[in-house]
């Protein structure tokens, strides 16, 4: 290997931030002759590849009129366009807020995009925006740096997601509801699977009164095989503070079987199998799709999506939906696929569904027929012997895939509602005998899994060969069987919450310990229990299963030098501390804004809290101890908002109190008093556009 070839080598094994330290090592210039900010080479420059265009004129994908429109709209950016999450505090404010900033350029000036609105919103209510500005002029035009900052900042928060519109459609389709279980086979980076939270917590919440009762909801499952891509994952899931989900590391096609307390298989009511693909679709946002694209990266997906649909299949309830979909054009991740739904319905038990239609986006039938590339050149119209080891039958159309049958799947095109391409059918399983559970063995039970790991304990250079990710993945555990039945009762106790509910919902990392997550009942027995794993040999293929995330972060340690004679070490955090207020006795106090002012803005000692109490905080007994005096650890500060006042100074911010604004007093995880939860700060200007917006309170 020669000293360029090992350059690219660790250039290509490091992250942006890595190559940069590496660079400054060695001395490398930075790249002064690239425009900041600028692409040196124009997009349009680089949107041709003839194998693309003759290979897609042959499948006729669009008539030949429609073509040249068809290559266009491809060469032009993506609009961007984002979801607003009607589960986060004020995101109807923040839509008031982006709606002003948006309207000094015509350019931001925000439209609906899919006129769909959920049955819990008013009628007149919209979710869904776009703009005409794409991804390169927000970030390089000075007019949108302030639409921009404001943009990120409420995404970061959680109010909102930026997501492509096309990829906004499954979860329509699936329309999930807060008792079913579900899985998202192929969820990283996420988009999708937080839109399916968002949906059933916003429902929950319209169901309760706005305070969902999380030991009622179904769980949620994320799944994906790239670990690195968990991390992203799992950072944007903690904005939305979902109790009843799970984070987890598998191959889709190979994803294992869970059984429930009585050794019954636990099936899912919906599935959303957004499967790799060769995503020729975001052409308008993929350069390399452009230079690399061949007619054979089809024929490479095709095997593998159809053993992932196979997987989600069996793992769907009986009456169950699953929904398919791909950012792809190539009738071979798409139709083939569906067309092997057609064929097989009748011995599998299930059927395509016709997609309800969708205002707002122009959805195409499927196409009739196609044609399979040969890897030697040129097309195979009929599948034969000689061709087993690199084609399989199901890439070619079949007698059962009618005219009626395309009808029921989704086609979107570019140039039809300037969007990217995608792809989408719905699959309904038939109703049938309840399943055996013959694959559970009566001893089954909860696994032990400090047993299990001393069984299969690595040896350190095996645990050094690990992928990066690898790190993000951990283990599981109730914490009453991890604590001791005294930490457990003084904690629970601590807050005034039953040792019980403790007992069956808080669960902890086994190799960490760091925080306490919290999880539905429902949800923690089957997922802590062994797992049966496909092509898994070893232990009978019974394996503990680990979790990126597996429910939502409840306690973590006071680490503060002023909690160091607390008698429990741990407090709220804000990301669950909703889920705590129904249920926690003690150590809630309820306080005005002028409060909360003045703690973000200086220390206030714990010989000022009487006074303070006085003035701007009730119930502040109930975190004291029998001789009257505050005992210091953590607590919930509930946000009262007087009649007729401005919420000027209060922040949707970030508020978890670890005593270092209240010095030798007591921490805080702040929630507003219907219950909401504050999240992270926001910059000052952005403060005083929600105190406008919110205006006097009635």
């Amino acid at each position: 290997m020669s000293s360029n070839d090992a350059i690219v080598t660790t250039r290509q094994k490091l992250g942006w931030r890595s190559r940069c330290l590496e660079n400054r090592r060695r001395g490398v210039p930075k790249d002064s002759s690239r425009p900041k900010g600028v692409d040196s080479v124009r997009f349009t420059e680089k949107c041709e590849n003839l194998a693309f265009e003759k290979y897609y004129k042959a499948q006729h994908l669009v008539p030949l009129e429609e073509w040249e429109s068809f290559m266009e709209c491809n060469r032009r950016r993506l609009p961007i366009s984002f979801r607003m999450n009607t589960s986060t505090i004020l995101w109807s404010e923040t839509l008031a807020i982006l709606k002003e900033a948006s309207q000094t350029c015509a350019e931001t000036a925000l439209s609906p995009c899919l006129s769909h609105v959920p049955e819990y919103l008013e009628k007149d209510e919209c979710i869904y925006y776009c703009m005409q500005a794409n991804k390169s002029d927000l970030k390089n035009t000075n007019p949108y740096k302030h639409f921009r900052d404001i943009l990120i900042s409420e995404d970061s928060r959680g109010s909102l997601t930026r997501q492509e519109v096309t990829s906004m459609i499954p979860v329509l389709f699936l329309n999930p509801q807060p008792h079913e279980n579900i899985l998202d086979a192929c969820a990283a980076p996420g988009m999708k699977f937080l839109q399916i939270i968002d949906t059933v917590t916003s429902r929950a919440m319209a169901s309760k009164g706005g305070v969902a009762d999380f030991s009622k909801l179904g769980m949620i499952i994320g799944n994906d095989s790239c670990q690195l891509r968990l991390s992203t994952l799992g950072h944007h899931v903690k904005s939305l503070g979902y109790p009843n989900i799970a984070i987890t590391n598998f191959d889709a096609s190979l994803f294992p079987q869970l059984y429930t307390d009585d050794g019954k298989r636990l099936m899912f009511d919906k599935i959303l199998a957004d499967v790799p693909c060769t995503c020729d679709g975001t052409l308008r946002k993929s350069l390399d799709i452009w230079k690399n694209w061949t007619p054979m990266w089809g024929v490479g997906m095709h095997r593998l999506q159809l053993s992932i649909l196979k997987r989600c299949l069996e793992l769907l309830k009986p009456g169950g939906l699953l929904i398919y979909s791909t950012c792809s054009l190539n009738p071979l991740e798409n139709e083939a696929i569906a067309n092997y739904i057609v064929s097989q319905g009748q011995t599998e038990n299930i059927f395509l569904e016709q997609l309800p239609k969708l205002e707002g986006i122009r959805m195409r039938p499927g196409l009739t027929t196609w044609r399979v590339p040969n890897p030697d050149g040129g097309f195979i119209d009929t599948f034969t012997q000689e061709q087993s080891s690199r084609l399989v039958p199901t890439m070619f159309p079949t007698e059962t895939w009618t005219p009626a049958e395309a009808a029921k799947v989704a086609r979107i095109l570019p140039h039809d509602s300037d969007t990217g391409g995608f792809f989408i059918c719905a699959i309904r399983k038939l109703l049938k005998a309840e399943h055996d559970s013959k694959d559970c063995p009566e001893h089954q039970k909860v696994v032990n899994v400090q047993e299990h790991e001393t069984s299969t304990k690595a040896s350190d250079k095996d645990i050094a060969k690990r992928k990066r990710g690898a790190k993000l993945l951990h283990h599981h555990d109730l914490w009453s069987r991890v604590a001791s039945r005294q930490e457990l009762e003084a904690t629970a106790n601590f807050y005034g919450i039953d040792p019980d509910w403790f007992a069956k919902h808080l669960v902890i990392k086994r190799d960490s310990g760091q925080s306490l997550h919290l999880v539905g009942e429902s949800l923690a027995r089957p997922l802590l229990r062994r797992v049966k794993q496909v092509g898994n040999e070893s232990n009978n293929g019974w394996a503990a299963c680990k979790y990126a995330l597996l429910g939502v972060r409840c306690f973590t340690p006071c680490e503060s030098r002023a909690t160091c004679n607390t008698p429990c070490k741990w407090r709220p955090c804000h990301e669950g501390v909703r889920y705590l207020v129904p249920v926690a006795k003690k150590r809630v106090i309820r306080a005005r804004y002028e409060f909360l002012k003045d703690a973000l803005s200086a220390t206030i000692p714990a010989t000022t809290l009487d006074q303070k109490e006085r003035d701007g905080i009730l119930n502040l007994d109930s975190c004291r101890d029998e001789t009257g005096q505050l005992v210091c650890g953590g607590c919930i500060l509930i946000l009262e908002i007087p009649k007729g006042k401005i919420l000027d100074h209060c922040v949707p911010g970030e508020f978890t109190g670890d005593c270092r604004k209240l010095k030798g007093s007591i921490g805080m995880a702040c929630v507003l008093s219907n219950g909401n939860c504050l999240f992270q700060c926001t910059p000052p200007q952005v403060l005083e556009c929600y105190g406008r917006a919110l205006g006097p309170r009635a």
